[in-house]
């Protein structure tokens, strides 16, 4: 995410449309989706959901509006187990 971060700042600086900046932050999302499914106990759970919030404000500060990032983030993270089901906290 932090790549995506100074991605940005070059894209922004030269007049680019930010399209690099949006598949890092997604990428970065989707890792973190991938981490949640393996297990992380609470700690983890709640950095994922900032690597989510983060990339949420990323894409739409690279002009993308809410509804697309909406699902741009969704198809990132992909499919997560719902843990609340199984007992555990979400």
């Amino acid at each position: 995410m932090a790549e995506a971060v100074g991605t940005l700042r070059r894209e922004l600086a030269g007049g680019a449309e930010p399209v690099r900046t949006r598949e890092q932050a997604a990428a970065a999302v989707r890792l973190a989706g991938e981490a949640y499914r393996k297990g992380l106990g609470f700690s983890g759970d709640v950095v994922v959901a900032q690597v989510r919030t983060i990339g949420t404000d990323l894409l739409l500060a690279t002009g993308l509006p809410q509804s697309t990032v909406d699902k741009a983030i969704r198809r990132a993270v992909g499919r997560v187990p719902d843990r609340r089901s199984s007992g555990q906290a979400a």
